[in-house]
């Protein structure tokens, strides 16, 4: 009878630790902020990537084919010139006819005043996606928009939106951050999920989404079991009756 009363109770134990980890989709695990230098004090030995060895020169601009990652051997990049396990790539595809690129600018590109060496989606309409493999949770970012050929005059003042995907493509988080063509929002995004695939887009049609560089952990961020609110519930129940069951038992005895 003792032998099957601890059975019983290990068995209920073990029902309630399943019960426990709960599945349910990732909601906000993800935090923002544009504290660069406190983002950096409380993240250190972060990798960093810039796009200066493109080398492009002022006013001038050069299409990379992609994905652009650690592989990349073209106009734009050696090999090994991009960090093992990020790639750049835009969405969605080139119009019809128009090679699947993105570009790196030089200093002033048109009537912008950016930076060089700034990467950024080709044609007005679409995202840059900045992918990791292995996934990361913690990443920095120093974003901005840049004006194509558009009717609004020079440079470019608009909102960025940030959207952060996890594993499955599910969507982690997003937040928006006000940005112009100096590409010099800083935006750091910590999660407590890993992070796949992060997306910078501009809503305005006549802009294109730019980023200067990015810092990020390459470590795999891993999945911790969280605890859903049914969870707690049953995990009360669970142990409730296993008490009860412990009680009677010492009764009987």
């Amino acid at each position: 009878m003792v032998k099957l009363l601890k059975i019983t109770v290990s068995y209920l134990l073990v029902i309630a630790l399943f019960v426990l980890i709960s599945d349910s989709p990732a909601t906000a695990q993800v935090s923002f902020t544009m504290n660069e230098g406190q983002f950096l004090a409380n993240n250190p030995g972060l990798v960093f990537q810039d796009f200066d060895a493109a080398n492009v020169p002022p006013n001038s601009g050069v299409g990379c084919l992609v994905p652009v990652n650690s592989a990349s051997n073209d106009i734009c990049f050696v090999p090994g010139a991009i960090l093992q396990g990020l790639e750049f790539f835009p969405s969605p595809g080139p119009p019809a006819n128009s090679p699947d690129i993105v570009s790196i600018l030089g200093e002033d590109i048109l009537t912008n005043n950016n930076p060089p060496n700034v990467m950024s989606a080709s044609y007005f309409g679409q995202s840059l996606n900045i992918a990791f493999a292995p996934n990361t949770d913690t990443l920095g970012m120093t974003v901005g928009c840049l004006l194509g050929q558009g009717p609004v005059g020079p440079g470019c003042s608009s909102i960025a939106k940030i959207e952060v995907y996890g594993a499955g493509d599910v969507l982690l988080g997003s937040t928006t951050v006000a940005v112009t063509d100096l590409v010099n929002k800083f935006i750091g995004i910590i999660s407590a999920q890993p992070i796949s695939r992060v997306v910078l887009n501009t809503p305005d049609p006549d802009l294109l989404p730019a980023l200067l560089n990015l810092r990020f952990d390459i470590k795999s961020a891993s999945n911790v079991p969280t605890l859903s609110e049914w969870g707690l519930i049953a995990m009360a129940g669970m142990l409730g009756l296993a008490g009860l069951i412990i009680m009677r038992r010492r009764f009987v005895i």
